[in-house]
């Protein structure tokens, strides 16, 4: 399995790190700072033939461009929809849970800080799509 990280905060970065371990995830962990970084990244790695991430915790705000500059960029490539994308931010508001919600990529809102257990369900929760 593979999981994307697109955020800007390097103290989650590592603390996503460090749960992903402390559950014993052998996967592969991409990360990028901002939307834009990433997007370029994915569609690069497409590019190639590479493994698309099974999931993508997206933070809303981030410099250059945002969780929602990402998403409309991100929809646009094939097999996008592939990949469970949840919007993990430290905001719970109304607007941006909506948002999020109707958007046909976003699976969820997670709030910041993330737990291992949240984590531990999303990738068991994916496990069986998971391509061997």
């Amino acid at each position: 399995m593979k999981i994307c990280v697109i955020d800007d905060d390097p103290v989650y970065i590592f603390t996503v790190g460090h749960l992903l371990k402390h559950i014993s995830f052998e996967g592969e962990i991409e990360v990028y700072k901002d939307g834009k970084e990433a997007f370029e990244g994915l569609k690069e790695s497409q590019m190639r033939g590479d493994r698309q991430p099974e999931l993508i915790l997206l933070d809303l705000n981030m410099p250059v461009w945002d969780g929602w500059d990402f998403l409309g960029e991100y929809e646009k490539l094939q097999g996008a929809a592939d990949a469970a994308v949840y919007i993990a931010s430290s905001s719970d508001h109304p607007d941006d849970v909506s948002r999020a919600e109707q958007h046909s990529l976003v699976k969820g809102v997670l709030l910041k800080p993330l737990t291992a257990d949240i984590l531990k369900d999303l990738i068991a929760a994916l496990r069986p799509r998971e391509k061997l």
